[in-house]
């Protein structure tokens, strides 16, 4: 340990410790819809950062792409940054900027086909969510809501609990999120 350092560190800090420049490079991602480079993981001036996983061809996920534009409208003038993730290693440029076109994403489209992201957070499903705090730190990891209660079974009057919204909600407020991990349905990630 360095002296005088907390003995929590931060991915950012992690990576630049470890890596320098190369692990830097490994965190910027080219947004698919305008070309402009991203850091998910630099948060700037916002509090949080909220990864969605998803895949072209998930239905699940993209049965919950009006729910998750829902959600980026909603947190528009908030210090909140949303990231739509394709974790597919086979899927272009082309096919991602196709999908967020067809559903409507207005977030950054970013490919993680060497799964950078999803190792660090750990998910296995899309569409999963892991919310990030300006620490780096991991503070909600799960789904987005409770409409699937498994794959192929979602509730005819929707969800009746909304794990991302509310861990947003207590973020925002500086609580502490009640529910910091739940189990996601859905696709599982390719390999």
């Amino acid at each position: 340990m360095i002296p005088g350092r907390a003995a929590c560190i931060s991915l950012s800090s992690l990576l630049l410790f470890l890596g320098g420049c190369e692990a830097r490079a490994v965190t910027v991602f080219t947004d698919v819809r305008n070309g402009n480079s991203v850091e998910p993981l630099n948060l700037g001036d916002d509090k949080v950062c909220v990864l969605i996983f998803t895949t072209v061809d998930c239905p699940v996920a993209n049965q919950y792409s009006p729910q998750i534009r829902d959600l980026v409208a909603a947190n528009k003038n908030k210090p909140v940054r949303f990231y739509l993730v394709h974790v597919d290693p086979d899927v272009t440029t082309a096919d991602a900027r196709k999908h967020a076109e067809e559903y409507g994403h207005t977030c950054p489209v970013i490919l993680d086909s060497r799964h950078v992201l999803v190792k660090h957070t750990g998910v296995d499903i899309t569409p999963e969510v892991a919310v990030i705090d300006r620490a780096g730190d991991i503070v909600y990891r799960g789904r987005i809501n409770n409409w699937y209660g498994e794959v192929g079974r979602k509730r005819p009057l929707g969800p009746t609990r909304h794990e991302l919204r509310d861990a947003l909600a207590a973020l925002l407020s500086g609580q502490e999120i009640k529910v910091k991990r739940t189990q996601a349905v859905g696709c599982n990630i390719p390999k």
